[in-house]
């Protein structure tokens, strides 16, 4: 009695050891995936706040809280007119692009900043005074 309960116990377990294995492969797919929706997420409401304060012109400001996921290699302002998050997704690489109509100034030692996954206070600010191309700041604070 006790060797077929062996038996099918150690049948069991066989059977369980690949279903775990997949699971824990597919959880890591799901993570790279959330990875990548949180990046664009926050791009997107990095963008629309960088256009919603160019469209209200000078001295205008809004501070809006970011949330950048733990799997961002790096962030840039390319172009003066793109926001870049590079984010890692198993072994490769996958960029996340987002174009505004308006001028983005931004510190390289804020740009570092937001390439690490966190929680952050940006303000989003048109300078006074800035005429045929409009320029809208980004600092963390």
């Amino acid at each position: 009695m006790s060797t077929e309960l062996l038996i099918i116990l150690g049948f069991v377990v066989l059977l369980m050891i690949p279903l775990l294995l997949l699971a824990y492969s597919k959880s890591s797919q799901l993570m790279d995936e959330m990875s990548i929706a949180q990046a664009d997420i926050a791009a997107s409401r990095l963008v629309h706040t960088v256009e919603a304060v160019g469209n209200t012109g000078n001295n205008a400001s809004i501070i809006t809280e970011i949330s950048v996921p733990p799997g961002v290699q790096s962030f840039s302002v390319v172009g003066n007119r793109e926001i870049v998050f590079t984010v890692r997704k198993g072994s490769a690489l996958t960029e996340i692009v987002k174009l505004s109509r308006f001028n983005i100034s931004m510190s390289d030692e804020d740009q570092k900043k937001l390439a690490k996954g966190g929680t952050y206070n940006v303000e989003v600010a048109a300078p006074e005074g800035i005429a045929p191309e409009p320029i809208v700041n980004i600092t963390i604070s």
